[in-house]
C-alpha cells in the first residue's frame, strides 16, 4: 500500500511539474512569427507613408506595441525594436525620406509614456496628447494580440500620429494601417501534450477526430 501511495504521488508530482512547463509556454510566441509580424507591419507603414512628397527627411517614433490591454511587456520591446530596424531598411533600400527610432530614445516621450497606464478605451485621447511634446514628425501606435484557439499572432490597431507644433493648427486624424496576421504554431507545446496523452497534441491542433482515435 506504501509503495503504491509513494508511486501515485510520484505521477501526480511529474505531472505537476510537466503542467508548470506547459503553463510557462502558454504565452510564447516563436521568434520567426514575431520577427514576420515585424516585416509585415512595417512594410504596411511604409505604403502608408510612401506617396508623401517630403522636401526634407522626416523622423517617425515608434511607441511601444501594447499588448491587447494596454500594457508594456517583454514582447512590446522586442516588436518596437524590430519594427524600428525594420522601417530603416525600407527606408534605405528605397531611398525614401524617412528615419525611425524606438520612443525610448526621445527622453520627454519616454518619460511621459512611462508615467502613464493607457487603456484601450481611451488610447486615441492619449496619442493625441502625447503630440507637440517631442522632435518627431510622426508616431506610429499599434497593439499586439494572440488568438489561442487558431495560433495567430496579430498586430493591429496600427496608426499613424502625424506630429503638430505649436505654429500649426491641425486636426487630429490618425493614419490607420492594414492588420497584420501571422499563423504561430506552438510546437513545443504541442509536443509535450502528446508526450504526456497520445492524441492531446493533434486534439490541441484542433484535429479532434484523430486526436481521439489515438
Amino acid at each position: 500500500m506504501k509503495k503504491y501511495l509513494k508511486n501515485t504521488i510520484k505521477i501526480l508530482s511529474s505531472l505537476f511539474l510537466i503542467f508548470l512547463v506547459l503553463n510557462s509556454y502558454s504565452q510564447d510566441i516563436n521568434y520567426k512569427t514575431k520577427e514576420k509580424a515585424s516585416i509585415k507591419i512595417s512594410e504596411n507603414i511604409v505604403n502608408n507613408l510612401i506617396n508623401k512628397e517630403l522636401e526634407e527627411s522626416q523622423l517617425i517614433i515608434i511607441l511601444p506595441v501594447y499588448n491587447s490591454n494596454g500594457e508594456i511587456t517583454s514582447i512590446s520591446d522586442e516588436l518596437t525594436n524590430k519594427i524600428v530596424h525594420n522601417l530603416n531598411l525600407s527606408f534605405k533600400n528605397q531611398n525614401l525620406k524617412f528615419s525611425a527610432k524606438s520612443y525610448k530614445d526621445d527622453k520627454i516621450l519616454f518619460e511621459e509614456i512611462k508615467k502613464t497606464h493607457i487603456e484601450p478605451e481611451n488610447s486615441l485621447e492619449f496619442y493625441e496628447g502625447l503630440l507637440g511634446k517631442f522632435t518627431g514628425d510622426y508616431l506610429i501606435s499599434a497593439n499586439y494580440n494572440y488568438n489561442e484557439k487558431n495560433f495567430n499572432f496579430i498586430i493591429e490597431n496600427t496608426e499613424i500620429h502625424e506630429n503638430y507644433y505649436e505654429e500649426k493648427v491641425k486636426k487630429y486624424d490618425p493614419i490607420p494601417v492594414e492588420n497584420v496576421v501571422v499563423p504561430d504554431i506552438p510546437i513545443v507545446k504541442i509536443v509535450l501534450r502528446s508526450a504526456i496523452v497520445p492524441g492531446w497534441g493533434q486534439m490541441y491542433k484542433n484535429k479532434n477526430q484523430k486526436g481521439y482515435y489515438l
